[in-house]
């Protein structure tokens, strides 16, 4: 199969630098998703890999082939858009026969390879149905069938799934995903989703502004965010302003004083005490203890101001020492805050990261 490697790689449209200095790698086999809210840079990043966009600077790397002069018919792509995009006049069969016959492919090769790739997405029976006899899903995997029937070395998806409704959407990428093992396909995926990002990629890259804010697996992004971007758009955080209380230098474990809130947790390399930074601590984080358990001394006093109830949790709005925070429970704990209100609890924070700064 294929690594795939963009090295340095920028484009502008005048004074916006819709991608700038872009490095990635996707693995032979990997499957690899770009991250980010929209006009981060995302999807212009996919297209200049498949060439359909030239960058202004940098190169692109099949293995070690660079392609960053080979129009997208020469880089043997497998290219998924946004929006279907089936023929309306062919059946099904005749869609996906369309690319092999074009590279002259014999017609019994085509049959073979038609019902190959129906089989691989489950579609196997459908080759007579047109498009129009199709749901939005079905239509999605037979586009994909279509990609897999000239047997590309690289698959780019470029958010296949948002026109998708929600039901189907979460059947679909984990279809995706398993297409992806069963073909060893080098994969590159785009979505704004996190929840689709995190269920189905190997590593991710997340973009904001044009620019590469951190690259990691889904656990190394959640649990260890190294910007304020990606603590704030993976998942949800408290950010809590503060300084680094004291540090111990053999272990790294140190204190962070925050809004008046004491939190014990691990320093990374680089912070030395006194220091300006951001607790951020995630709600699911945050343990309300029982009026039975004995109380750290770090444990912090706090008022429930709100309850929420959001079906797999309870989300609690608390002021603690004037701060507000957003707390998650979950499991049976939920059922135990439904409707408090102006009570007072107990808080301790399991884990929180540490970021350089104050952030909002």
């Amino acid at each position: 199969m294929t690594k795939v490697v963009a090295k340095e790689v920028s484009k502008l449209y005048g004074p916006t630098k819709a991608v700038y200095r872009m490095n990635l790698e996707a693995r032979d086999t990997e499957f690899v998703t770009i991250l980010g809210p929209s006009g981060c840079g995302k999807s212009t990043t996919l297209r200049i890999i498949a060439g359909l966009i030239r960058a202004d600077e940098g190169r692109v790397f099949f293995d070690d082939k660079d392609v960053t002069d080979l129009p997208p018919n020469r880089r043997n792509i497998g290219f998924v858009f946004q929006r279907v995009a089936l023929f309306p006049h062919m059946n099904v069969r005749r869609n996906i026969a369309f690319g092999l016959k074009a590279r002259r492919v014999p017609a019994r090769e085509i049959d073979k390879r038609t019902k190959e790739v129906l089989a691989i997405v489950r579609m196997e029976g459908f080759e007579n149905r047109s498009p129009s006899q199709l749901s939005g899903g079905q239509a999605q995997r037979i586009e994909i069938a279509r990609v897999l029937a000239t047997n590309p070395d690289v698959l780019l998806f470029d958010e296949p799934l948002s026109n998708i409704d929600a039901k189907l959407r979460d059947e679909l990428k984990f279809e995706i995903r398993k297409i992806q093992r069963e073909t060893g396909k080098t994969m590159v995926y785009v979505t704004h989703d996190q929840g689709e990002a995190f269920a189905i990629s190997d590593r991710i890259y997340v973009m904001s502004q044009g620019i590469l804010e951190q690259v990691g697996t889904p656990t190394e992004l959640y649990l260890d965010p190294s910007t304020p971007f990606v603590a704030s758009f993976i998942g949800q955080n408290n950010f809590i302003p503060g300084k680094v209380d004291r540090v111990d230098p053999t272990s790294g474990v140190g204190t962070i004083l925050a809004q008046g809130i004491e939190m014990s947790t691990q320093i990374p390399d680089g912070f030395t005490s006194g220091e300006n930074v951001t607790a951020c601590v995630r709600p699911e984080d945050i343990e309300i203890l029982s009026e039975r358990q004995p109380k750290p001394q770090e444990a912090t006093k706090a008022t429930i101001i709100e309850s929420i109830f959001m079906g797999n949790a309870t989300r609690l709005h608390v002021d603690a020492k004037g701060t507000i925070l957003r707390v998650d429970l979950r499991g049976q704990e939920r059922f135990s805050y439904l409707n408090v209100k102006d009570k007072e609890v107990f808080l301790s924070m399991k884990k929180c990261t540490v970021i350089k700064g104050h952030q909002q």
